[in-house]
């Protein structure tokens, strides 16, 4: 087996000839017709795009999506970031590898984040809402998975620990808008069912997302999507509390199933309480800060990214005092030209 090179420790020119996963893999055609292979690579470290421009049907043939495969190409620069350029892609048999070898994992301490989020769990006041917060965080299976999981396949926070990091992320800031909010609106907001509900409100991503080699979904993670699991997961521990006040369940749950804000967006409803606004827009902040610190990481270079089809726009990273990009974008769809 040849030594792994870090695919973080890519530089431009590096010679790359080792085993990475296929962690995205589509066939694509350029503006001459001509078919390429765009490819994600990952490891332990982080990804980086790949793309195979002669033969490309052929060798998409030999593995597929979520396969370990070896490659051997050569790194050049584009667009101000690192890309390889590979003379050949085959398919790995995974046996005797360490899948965590192949997988991105959170730069902080997974049981750090743990002890933290336990410890914010603890702050919570009401009885009833701790006692479901120790139901589902003292659940061997619940806490592991919660401790490994993604929190995206791709978009966010996608690597191991990184459900855990959003979810700390999140109830965090719900628990910074709390406190604000007590001085400026006193009596608001109920803090521990914000609080509550923003551990809990991805809960249903252990469910929805695996992690076996690469990222990807479940068969009930494809058919029911993680809030509907998450709020399944709450109602059966709170099936276990008897004593769980009955008007105080409905609120808790809608915070869960309104956190994505809008029913376009996969919220079975829009958010009708104040902590379910709280939530929502917590969770969109983490979300939007997430995928923006990954683009930057994956694009070391300050001044402007390489346009993203997500937002259909460019990002420009913070720049010092008196410092210019040095290639402003074009004009975007929408922007006034003067």
């Amino acid at each position: 087996m040849e030594p792994h090179v870090l695919l973080k420790d890519v530089v431009e020119r590096s010679r790359v000839r080792g085993v990475y996963l296929c962690s995205q893999k589509t066939l694509a055609r350029g503006r001459n017709e001509r078919a390429y292979l765009s490819l994600t690579l990952s490891d332990r470290s982080g990804a980086l795009e790949a793309r195979v421009w002669d033969q490309a049907e052929a060798v998409a043939r030999k593995f597929a999506d979520q396969d370990l495969v070896r490659v051997e190409g050569i790194a050049v620069l584009y667009q101000g970031r690192v890309q390889l350029h590979l003379a050949d892609v085959e398919r790995v048999d995974g046996a005797g590898l360490d899948p965590a070898d192949f997988m991105p994992a959170s730069a902080q301490p997974v049981d750090q984040m743990w002890r933290d989020l336990r410890a914010l769990a603890a702050t919570v006041q009401s009885a009833p809402l701790k006692a479901l917060l120790d139901a589902v965080l003292d659940d061997p299976a619940l806490g592991e998975a919660l401790r490994r999981s993604p929190a995206a396949k791709t978009i966010h926070h996608a690597f191991v620990g990184g459900l855990l990091q959003h979810t700390l992320s999140v109830a965090r800031l719900v628990d910074v808008a709390c406190a604000h909010y007590a001085r400026e609106a006193p009596g608001l907001i109920d803090r521990d069912l914000a609080v509550c509900g923003a551990i809990l409100h991805d809960l249903g991503k252990t469910r929805e997302l695996t992690s076996d080699h690469g990222f990807g979904y479940s068969d009930i993670g494809r058919l029911l999507g993680h809030i509907v699991l998450g709020d399944a997961l709450v109602e059966e521990k709170l099936r276990s509390l008897p004593d769980f006040p009955p008007d105080l369940a409905p609120r808790l749950r809608h915070v869960l199933v309104a956190h994505h804000g809008e029913r376009e967006f996969g919220s079975p409803k829009r958010p009708k309480t104040v902590e379910a606004f709280v939530v929502h827009h917590a969770d969109s902040l983490d979300c939007q800060l997430g995928v923006l610190h990954g683009l930057f990481a994956r694009e070391q270079p300050r001044g402007w990214s390489s346009y993203q089809k997500l937002y259909d726009r460019y990002f420009l990273r913070g720049l010092q005092d008196g410092e210019a990009a040095a290639d402003a974008p074009p004009v975007e769809p929408g922007d006034d030209e003067v």
